[in-house]
C-alpha cells in the first residue's frame, strides 16, 4: 500500500465519520427538542386539572352556576364572576391552542386532547352567551375555531329536535 493509498483510504474513513457524527447530533437534537414540547404540555395539563378541580369543588362557583341555570335569573355579580372564570378558561384553552398552532405537528393533537375538555363547556348555552359578548377578547384565528365548534353544536342539536320523517 503507497502513501497516497493510505491517505484516500483515510478520507474515506473520515467523511463516512463525519456523516455518522450529523446523523447522531441529527437525533440527539430532534430528542432534546421534544423534551421541552411535551414539558410544556404536561405543565399546561397540570395547571389546566388543579384549576379546573378548583372551579369543581368550589361552593361559591357551584352555587353561582346554579343561578345561571334556568329559570334562575343571574345577578350583575354573577355574571361577573362568570366573565371572569370562564375568561380564565379559555385564555388556558387559547394558550394550548396557540402552542399547538405554532408545533409542526399542527392543531390536530391539540383537538384530540382538548376537544372533549372544551366541549364541555360550549355545549352550554350559558357559555355560548357569555362567548357572543366576549369573544373579541380572543385572537382571530382562535375564535374562528370556537366559532365552528359552537355552530356545530347547535347544528346537532337542532338536528336532534328538528322534524322526523315519523308521523306518529
Amino acid at each position: 500500500m503507497t502513501l497516497q493509498d493510505a491517505s484516500d483510504l483515510a478520507q474515506v474513513i473520515s467523511a463516512v465519520a463525519v456523516v455518522v457524527s450529523l446523523v447522531y447530533v441529527a437525533h440527539e437534537v430532534r430528542h432534546n427538542s421534544r423534551q421541552p414540547r411535551l414539558s410544556k404540555q404536561q405543565a399546561q395539563a397540570d395547571a389546566a386539572s388543579q384549576y379546573l378541580t378548583h372551579l369543581g369543588t368550589d361552593p361559591a362557583f357551584l352555587e353561582m352556576v346554579r343561578r345561571h341555570t334556568p329559570p334562575n335569573v343571574p345577578t350583575e355579580m354573577d355574571r361577573l364572576q362568570a366573565t371572569l372564570v370562564l375568561n380564565g378558561v379559555f385564555v388556558q384553552f387559547q394558550a394550548g391552542w396557540e402552542a399547538a398552532a405554532l408545533d409542526r405537528r399542527g392543531l390536530k393533537g391539540w383537538w384530540t386532547y382538548q376537544e372533549r375538555a372544551m366541549s364541555t363547556w360550549l355545549v352550554s348555552p350559558i357559555i355560548q352567551d357569555w362567548w357572543a359578548r366576549d369573544r373579541m377578547n380572543f385572537s382571530d384565528d382562535f375564535r374562528a375555531a370556537v366559532d365552528r365548534k359552537i355552530a356545530a353544536f347547535r347544528a346537532a342539536a337542532g338536528a336532534a329536535t328538528g322534524p322526523t320523517d315519523d308521523p306518529a
